[in-house]
């Protein structure tokens, strides 16, 4: 079983850290502690990236919709420079561009119905994640489209 990062011990130092779509299921309020837990894993002059959705896709904009979560690593980044002294020496915001294609209503659906499963979001009947995906992705050519563009928040540690 695993741990909560605050009480895992990690004995080696990593040159790259990966922490990929983990931030949704951390409490807004743990970020700045968490990023700072997982770079003391990180050997000095070592990377980690931290990924989220762009909080202004269209992906995103469907789970505020419904959830009322925002989820927005540029507002981390700015939190970062209170991290303790040497810890971080410097940070980048980077956007991977992603779009999702279908032309299968139901496996738009479903894929949706997947993005909304955010911790703490209510449950979403299928029949309006559908009415939503027929107004918002449509891509007028008989198929589905949605924008889920990636930040990639960079951040050296310090040496």
């Amino acid at each position: 079983m695993g741990e909560a990062v605050d009480a895992a011990r990690v004995d080696a130092r990593a040159d790259l850290a990966l922490l990929s779509h983990v931030l949704y299921y951390v409490p807004r309020v743990r970020w700045a502690a968490t990023v700072a837990r997982i770079l003391e894993w990180v050997a000095p002059g070592g990377l980690l990236l931290v990924l989220l959705q762009d909080p202004g896709n269209a992906c995103m904009r469907m789970v505020h919709h419904f959830t009322g979560h925002r989820f927005d690593l540029r507002e981390l980044a700015g939190e970062l420079a209170a991290l303790p002294a040497g810890l971080v020496a410097g940070s980048g915001l980077d956007v991977v561009p992603a779009c999702y294609r279908s032309r299968d209503l139901e496996e738009t659906v479903m894929v949706a119905g997947f993005h909304l499963s955010v911790p703490g979001g209510p449950p979403v009947a299928r029949e309006a994640v559908e009415a939503y995906v027929r107004r918002h992705f449509g891509d007028g050519e008989g198929g589905y489209a949605f924008r889920h563009d990636q930040h990639v928040l960079r951040v050296e540690r310090g040496r």
